[in-house]
């Protein structure tokens, strides 16, 4: 019994860590930016090709949220675009590999620096 306990204590936190939402991963990037000096930068991924439709944009954007470093994922511009809150260490190719998938007709910006 006390095994199991114990493996429940340490289980239940892992569980909740990776399931965690989307406001949850938005705060604890802007705690890294703010405690640890970390630089959040933000992509957008624009369409050449029809707007994203929500279920395409929500697929994209869960298996987003589900890479490391990569702090939002939100629709702008009339659903033609994709803007991407990241870290430094996320490259370009890599946002891109998520939306390729989905259109191939994509322009990507190069990286802006976000402040808060």
């Amino acid at each position: 019994m006390k095994k199991f306990i114990l493996s429940l204590a340490f289980a239940i936190p892992l569980i909740s860590f990776g399931q965690m939402s989307e406001e949850q991963i938005w705060e604890n990037a802007n705690y890294q930016v703010i405690k640890n000096g970390a630089f959040l930068y933000y992509t957008d991924i624009n369409t050449t090709d029809e707007a994203f439709a929500p279920v395409k944009f929500n697929r994209i954007k869960s298996n987003m949220l589900n890479k490391e470093g990569i702090a939002r994922v939100e629709l702008v511009k009339d659903n033609k675009t994709i803007r991407v809150y990241h870290f430094d260490y996320v490259d370009l190719e890599t946002l891109k590999s998520f939306v390729t998938h989905e259109t191939l007709k994509i322009e990507v910006t190069e990286k802006v620096m976000y402040s808060i």
